[in-house]
């Protein structure tokens, strides 16, 4: 998805994950075998996951180096808090409303984010606003606002500058391990790796 992003830019990425994830919550609020609310929880996961690498790529995007590991912190605090409370909201809802409840609520929520999203949320790709100046070409990298106008937001008073052509390539997730290569990146994946892994099985024992 981060590969995706970096070639069409944040916006449909973003928008496709969204997508995924609210067809997916849609099924699961309608299935009854259990086969398919396994199959369905793994495209549900698919869907929400892209988000954490695009929103890492938004804000190296319209943040200076030095602001970026004040909101990663910020947005990576509020993205800890689902397992603490997601338990809870569910376990509500599961008591008044049944467990679909739970499914029809992530569709209902994540399509009213989706929709704010869509309709004037600006593209964050430098690749292809640059640093905000640049009008895209491409229609699916402007806001419904930006389309109904029929100019950018970001319109400036700088000559007009043309984007890049998109260049689609196949995503290859094997690709990413060559970050492994330097120490740093190495130890920081690693120990990140460890302590998610104790936050998730900590909180898989406390909730079953």
């Amino acid at each position: 998805m981060a590969t995706l992003a970096d070639d069409i830019g944040h916006r449909p990425a973003f928008l496709i994950c969204n997508t995924i994830y609210i067809i997916s919550n849609v099924a699961l609020a309608t299935q009854n075998s259990y086969a398919a609310l396994l199959v369905l929880r793994m495209l549900q996961s698919c869907g929400s996951s892209g988000t954490i690498a695009l929103r890492n790529g938004i804000i190296a995007a319209i943040f200076t180096p030095a602001e970026r590991g004040t909101y990663l912190g910020i947005i990576a605090g509020v993205t800890l808090c689902a397992p603490s409370f997601g338990p809870l909201i569910g376990g509500a809802l599961t008591q008044t409303l049944g467990w679909r409840s739970i499914f029809w609520g992530l569709s209902i929520f994540t399509t009213a984010q989706t929709l704010i999203y869509a309709l004037f949320v600006p593209e964050t790709n430098r690749r292809v606003v640059g640093n905000g100046s640049i009008e895209p070409k491409q229609w699916f990298n402007k806001t419904v606002w930006q389309l109904m106008r029929g100019a950018s937001a970001h319109k400036s008073s700088l000559p007009t500058r043309t984007t890049t052509k998109v260049k689609l390539r196949w995503p290859n997730p094997i690709k990413v391990l060559a970050m492994l290569k330097e120490p740093d990146i190495a130890l920081l994946v690693v120990t990140g790796s460890f302590c998610n892994a104790a936050t998730y099985d900590l909180w898989l024992v406390c909730h079953t």
